[in-house]
């Protein structure tokens, strides 16, 4: 009885482990959802698209990467979650005005590699070092040195 219960938990947890990999596949660039396709057309260079990961576990979010490192995550809607730079700085239009113009002024030295929102706010991650929280208004919250 313990053999048996022991082989059907196996069989349990591999086939858990195949599902969850089903969820994650490689997609077109056309198969973005307009939203990421109009971002990624204005702010990056779409030839430099390397892949584009759809993952469906919980809720549809796409991953695409860029040739030179950079990376962006984007929800179903094709709005962006988390924009990350490998070379230069994140593109500022996408960050409210208020969160750049703070961290403008109180870092002026380095420049924002990683932005990354929910529903709480915004996490900036800066070239040197420092990680900055931003509730959804805009107000600085925390700083991580």
């Amino acid at each position: 009885m313990r053999n048996v219960l022991m082989t059907v938990a196996v069989a349990l947890l591999t086939l858990a482990a195949m599902v969850a990999v089903a969820h994650e596949r490689q997609i077109p660039y056309a198969e973005l959802p307009q939203k990421a396709r109009n971002i990624i057309e204005k702010y990056f260079a779409r030839d430099k698209v390397i892949s584009i990961e759809e993952d469906n576990d919980w809720r549809k979010e796409y991953e695409v990467r860029f040739s030179d490192g950079a990376k962006i995550d984007f929800d179903g809607n094709g709005d962006w979650i988390k924009v990350r730079s490998s070379q230069g700085a994140v593109p500022a239009e996408l960050v409210p005005d208020t969160i750049v113009n703070q961290t403008r002024a109180n870092y002026p030295n380095a420049i924002m590699v990683e932005v990354e929102r929910d529903d709480r706010g915004y996490e900036i991650d800066l070239s040197d070092d420092r990680e900055l929280r931003f509730d959804s208004s805009g107000q600085m919250v925390k700083v991580d040195d």
